[in-house]
């Protein structure tokens, strides 16, 4: 059970202390969904919809990301901001806490704990919860903004508005769909959380930061496998547009990539000099 008591004070003091930041979050969420509203308000105001949308047309449009783009001299291509300020909040919220942990009170619940192992399972597990809770205040942000402007909670898009921006969407199945704009997303800022904080326990934080955001720009540029900001972006996905990266593919990678970095951490702290990592860090 101590496992449980170190992942419930990493989410009072590495989650719940971070509340008020949230706010930006949300900032960034209804910004791009009132953008969204606008867009279909104009869409209705042409006829060319019945509706302003609803709870899953806004998900979709605020994981959509951008299309693929053939970049060469003369072409113009823009950063998707909306995703970019997203992924970069969830970056810099789970930040370097593990490393910062392990130079303060996290000395102390290693003894505490009586296992290293334990300890960087607790670690894991926190990242997990914390990256969830970002999706869910995400999620209920848009819930409530539906309710607000009276939008219709459903969990079926809407085939006139869709048929207009990415028709590809509507030949799917709904485990497809829900596949590509909520599991992938969420598996993929996971992976990306624990191999950020790799680099920030064995080098320094700053270079997990860099890392990230280095990775985030990269993709909305380079379409390929291992550019994995491209799985969070359902507009790149295969079944969307046949040059991009595929779910299963996706899945199964970035599942990877959270295997290998605990394996790597975990014969990291076995040899970690503990006591001597506030000088380094």
């Amino acid at each position: 059970m101590k496992i449980f008591r170190l992942v419930k004070h990493d989410l009072q003091y590495g989650t719940a202390k971070q509340i008020m930041t949230f706010l930006f979050l949300i900032a960034i969420v209804l910004v791009c969904i009132n953008g969204a509203y606008e867009y279909f308000h104009a869409l209705h105001g042409y006829n060319m919809i019945e509706g302003y949308g609803n709870f899953f047309d806004y998900l979709l449009y605020l994981f959509q990301g951008d299309m693929i783009h053939e970049i060469s001299l003369d072409s113009r291509f823009s950063i998707p901001v909306y995703w970019l300020g997203i992924h970069l909040f969830i970056a810099l919220s789970v930040g370097s806490y593990p490393s910062e942990d392990l130079i303060g009170y996290g000395r102390m619940k290693i003894l505490y704990s009586g296992s290293r192992l334990r300890w960087l399972a607790g670690k894991l597990i926190w990242m997990i919860l914390h990256v969830l809770t970002c999706y869910m205040i995400m999620y209920m942000t848009v819930f409530l903004f539906c309710i607000i402007k009276q939008a219709d909670i459903s969990f079926t898009l809407s085939a006139d508005i869709w048929e207009n921006t990415r028709s590809e969407i509507l030949g799917l199945k709904q485990s497809q769909i829900l596949e590509m704009t909520i599991l992938l997303p969420i598996l993929t800022s996971v992976a990306i959380s624990v191999f950020q904080n790799l680099l920030a326990v064995i080098f320094q934080p700053q270079i997990g930061y860099i890392f990230t955001c280095c990775l985030l720009i990269l993709s909305c540029y380079w379409v390929c496998p291992i550019t994995l900001g491209n799985y969070t972006m359902w507009y790149r996905n295969s079944l969307i547009d046949p040059e991009g990266v595929g779910s299963f593919t996706g899945c199964i990678l970035n599942i990877t990539v959270i295997i290998l970095v605990f394996i790597v951490l975990w014969q990291y702290m076995k040899k970690c000099d503990i006591l001597d990592k506030k000088e380094r860090l």
